[in-house]
């Protein structure tokens, strides 16, 4: 864990993991230069299992990160922003399904999120299975940084470590080069509580996306399929599809043709591996996102035509997107009735 000027959150933090079931942990905890006392407090826990490495000056999340792994002396190294909090049973659930999977390098987990103040605002799942997550990393990251848990092991058997080049999306950058020496896999089960925090600088932000788009670019070559998506096209794919946030001008056909590169790119991916349970499960998101993305452009030009390969490629799609959009419905109803339950354990925590 590293910290800068974390007084707010880091005491919340800590308390979680020592609210774990699982016992048998040790914290190296960074502070990166702070100068509000907040390592401080933590020190006041008394916890031996807490060990506190100052910088005299911040040297970056990057290079903390780096370090934290060549000091890590357990079998597994979890990691945890200064700003989120760990759910009791974290570590013990991720544990044991290391346990009872020895190829098994990298799991993440899903997330309850929750604002600058603790309030619970929505959860996120991620691609679960090693199909998807391997179709996920060809756009983007796959894992939420702060829900990994690594095999020790694995990183120093292949010489891998956070790159200090990597300011931003340093996490995707490894998981990228660790998804070849072994099975990555997300859980379903929420296993932390993310802040989405307000105040990222647009130049951090910008860095990010670019980051991402040169990684991504990176896992389409290595990923043997036909046509390699460059860093353009991935961020073009980004801005129409996955998350737009600039509509698409009315006589543009930069929306059917992105979509007919992004249909076209998972069968491709499709050929490379069995699993047609999993496939489908990826066809259907996709169809989810090109949806979503036609109602946000206004029905741009060509959206008839994307449709007709929707419905071509799957016939019985209306009826699997309402199925698929009723249980997300319940699933929010149920996560939003626990959301009072989730704001009084995050409370607990401040005082330990």
């Amino acid at each position: 864990m590293s910290a800068y000027n974390e007084a707010k959150y880091l005491p919340q933090a800590v308390n979680s993991l020592r609210a774990q079931t699982f016992a048998d942990w040790e914290l190296i905890l960074f502070d990166d230069g702070s100068t509000d006392g907040a390592t401080e407090r933590v020190e006041k826990l008394g916890d031996i299992r807490v060990k506190v490495v100052r910088n005299r000056k911040p040297i970056g999340l990057t290079a903390n990160l780096r370090r934290g792994v060549e000091m890590a002396s357990g079998r597994y190294i979890a990691r945890l922003d200064a700003d989120d909090i760990a759910l009791p049973s974290r570590l013990a659930t991720q544990v044991a399904f290391f346990n009872a999977n020895s190829e098994l390098v990298l799991l993440g987990s899903a997330c309850h999120l929750i604002d600058d103040v603790g309030n619970y605002i929505g959860s996120q799942q991620m691609p679960k299975d090693e199909i998807e997550i391997k179709w996920a990393s060809l756009w983007g990251n796959p894992f939420l940084h702060p829900s990994v848990m690594l095999r020790r092991d694995s990183l120093v058997k292949n010489g891998l470590n956070y790159n200090e080049a990597f300011v931003t999306a340093q996490d995707f950058d490894l998981w990228s080069r660790l998804l070849k020496h072994g099975v990555c896999a997300n859980l379903p089960e929420p296993l932390i509580y993310y802040r989405v925090r307000r105040g990222i600088t647009r130049s951090r932000r910008t860095d990010q996306l670019a980051r991402t788009y040169q990684i991504a670019a990176r896992n389409w070559i290595d990923s043997g399929l036909v046509f390699p998506m460059t860093e353009e096209s991935i961020e073009l794919h980004w801005n129409l599809l996955l998350q737009p946030t600039t509509r698409c001008p009315s006589q543009s056909d930069d929306w059917i043709k992105a979509v007919g590169q992004y249909i076209h790119a998972l069968e491709n991916f499709s050929a490379m591996y069995v699993g047609e349970t999993v496939l489908a499960r990826i066809r259907n998101n996709q169809s989810w996102q090109i949806i979503r993305s036609l109602l946000y452009h206004h029905y741009p030009r060509g959206w008839r035509s994307a449709i007709a390969q929707l419905l071509k490629r799957d016939p019985l799609l209306p009826a699997n997107l309402v199925g698929a959009s009723i249980r997300r419905t319940w699933r929010r109803f149920v996560r939003q009735r626990s959301s009072a339950q989730i704001n009084c354990y995050i409370r607990s925590l401040e005082h330990g």
